[in-house]
């Protein structure tokens, strides 16, 4: 094969081997623009989803800050709880 390609190239020059392997030329620009256009969708979908993300995590902020501030007594148990069961598995390492 690499023969064949080098007795071409002597016979053609190198404009011979360009015209006989000019559709893999084609090919390849051919992926790579289709590669692009996957790549610009992903970026937009990827875009449109962090989006809704953020927006949900500003609405569930805001609703717990709600929550805390109609009930503050039940988180501050909460996490007083939390606390101490914390404080008595960390000291009984001992």
């Amino acid at each position: 094969m690499a023969m064949d390609i080098l007795n071409h190239t002597k016979k053609n020059g190198l404009n011979g081997i360009m015209h006989k392997y000019e559709h893999v030329s084609h090919d390849i620009q051919a992926a790579l623009e289709d590669n692009k256009k996957a790549l610009a969708k992903l970026k937009k979908a990827t875009e449109e989803v962090l989006s809704e993300g953020e927006e949900k995590m500003k609405d569930i902020a805001v609703d717990v800050q709600r929550s805390v501030k109609k009930n503050p007594w039940v988180y501050i148990g909460a996490a007083s709880a939390g606390a101490l069961l914390l404080g008595f598995i960390l000291g009984k390492k001992k």
